[in-house]
């Protein structure tokens, strides 16, 4: 139906619907079958394929349309994910006895804490205790502000490439891959050092604020040298602002993993209440950067000061408040 845009924002509701069940999902696993030493490997693997994700799809959408033309994106992804669905059932009904079992050598590795967690709760969730947990308050206040700095950055990217350093729009477009380029870099840093952490003794709590603290402070750092130098040095933004935005995969070793420290039993839950609120800056966050650069005409005013306040507040935030330590939901309701 050329020209009418219904379906289409139909199709993009139905997809955000799918999207918002499926890292729930993953750290639902994850907190089950994966012991707390390994748990930042394989939330980066599952969370920071995303960034490949991305990049994949970049490259490929334009030849597509050039061949087949923009419907053609549509159908060839929407195959892709029907397909990887079949295989993923059918991969679970045929190992389900084995992954069984291997949850349970996780739970007599890790004394049964990682797989257990909370007493019997009769089939009902203690919402009120969640919400009242200051823990995670901090992780999702953290949540939040790693998103508005990701969203941000990332839907801005292009026209502060164009306009503000007066890059063809091609060009501005090729460097958008830079962040998630970046980001798969980093991933292969602190996935391992988190949980070489741990495996070493170093306390969760610990290792999870001093993973989140780089995430934030390294790409702080970077945008504050872009407020400071960009003038006189357009090409040190260039390059040094896509590699900020990579330092944020080391959230994929700090929050991310939260969820499952906090309450394996519930992480899922948790996961969902945090990437609720954290998806509140890509619909109110990205508009809002647009109008203050329409009022400010300042892009260091309109998108660098706010992802700062976020940054910086974030690493207060969970420095004092944030915990990976276990807390019974049950037993607070």
């Amino acid at each position: 139906m050329a020209g009418d845009v219904g379906p289409l924002y139909l199709s993009r509701a139905a997809v955000g619907l799918g999207e918002g069940i499926s890292p729930p999902a993953a750290v639902d696993i994850i907190a089950k079958r994966v012991p707390v030493n390994e748990r930042s490997r394989a939330t980066t693997f599952v969370f920071g394929s995303m960034h490949a994700g991305t990049i994949s799809g970049l490259l490929v959408a334009p030849l597509l349309i050039r061949v087949l033309g923009w419907p053609s994106v549509f159908v060839a992804f929407g195959a892709v994910g029907v397909v990887w669905c079949i295989w993923f059932e059918r991969f679970f009904s045929l190992n389900r006895e084995r992954l069984d079992e291997d949850l349970q050598a996780v739970g007599a590795a890790a004394g049964d804490s990682s797989t257990v967690g909370d007493n019997g709760d009769n089939g009902r969730v203690p919402w009120g205790a969640i919400a009242s947990s200051t823990p995670m308050r901090a992780l999702t206040y953290i949540h939040f502000c790693n998103n508005w700095a990701q969203y941000s950055i990332l839907a801005w990217l292009p026209t502060f490439y164009k306009d503000e350093l007066g890059m063809e729009l091609h060009e501005a477009a090729q460097l958008a891959l830079l962040p998630a380029l970046a980001g798969i870099a980093v991933s292969f840093v602190a996935a391992p050092l988190a949980d070489n952490l741990v495996e070493r003794g170093v306390g969760v709590s610990r290792v999870r604020k001093l993973m989140q603290s780089v995430a934030f402070a390294a790409p702080a750092a970077c945008m504050l040298a872009c407020v400071l130098r960009g003038e006189e040095s357009p090409h040190l933004v260039t390059w040094l602002l896509p590699l900020g935005i990579g330092f944020q995969a080391f959230s994929l070793a700090g929050l991310y993993c939260n969820h499952q420290d906090i309450s394996p039993k519930y992480a899922s839950i948790l996961s969902g209440a945090t990437h609720l609120v954290a998806s509140l800056p890509g619909v109110f966050g990205v508009p809002f950067t647009g109008w203050l650069l329409d009022h400010t005409g300042s892009w260091s005013f309109s998108l660098f000061v706010p992802c700062l306040f976020f940054y910086l507040t974030g690493i207060g935030v969970y420095a004092k408040w944030g915990s990976a330590e276990q807390v019974d939901f049950n037993l607070k309701s």
